[in-house]
């Protein structure tokens, strides 16, 4: 009994970080696209082109290495394995194309939650010490 209760806590905590990781991408995206010259649209037909198989999961734009990248994560028929595509967000041209195992994803997931959790704890780290000046300055 209690060890299902503990495997709930751990699926619901895992949703919740991955909502929190989501909502923040979600916002930087929002930031980033008024400084591409290539729609997500545009990005999609670009990978198509080249892809022809094979289903988009998921697209986000991101800065890597200096560069806007919008980048496509696309299911293949008939496997697990994820390809994983960068198209240029200012030039339109396709940057990489990489293939994920299963076992990629995974890890990639558990390093971008523990990336958010960091992030959080920072945050809240720099808030408590703004706080703490504010209560210095009013006395």
């Amino acid at each position: 009994m209690r060890l299902n209760t503990f495997r709930r806590s751990i699926a619901v905590i895992a949703l919740i970080s991955i909502g929190l990781c989501t909502s923040a991408l979600a916002k930087e995206n929002e930031s980033l696209e008024g400084k591409t010259k290539i729609t997500k649209a545009q990005a999609e037909k670009t990978i198509h082109k080249i892809w022809r198989e094979g289903k988009i999961k998921s697209a986000e734009l991101e800065a890597e290495n200096g560069k806007l990248v919008w980048t496509f994560d696309i299911a293949t028929p008939g496997t697990k394995d994820i390809i994983e595509a960068h198209v240029d967000a200012k030039t339109g041209k396709v940057i990489s194309v990489d293939i994920e195992t299963a076992a990629d994803e995974e890890k990639e997931a558990k390093a971008e939650a523990k990336n958010a959790k960091s992030n959080k704890e920072i945050k809240k780290s720099k808030k408590s010490k703004k706080e703490g000046k504010e209560k210095k300055e009013k006395k």
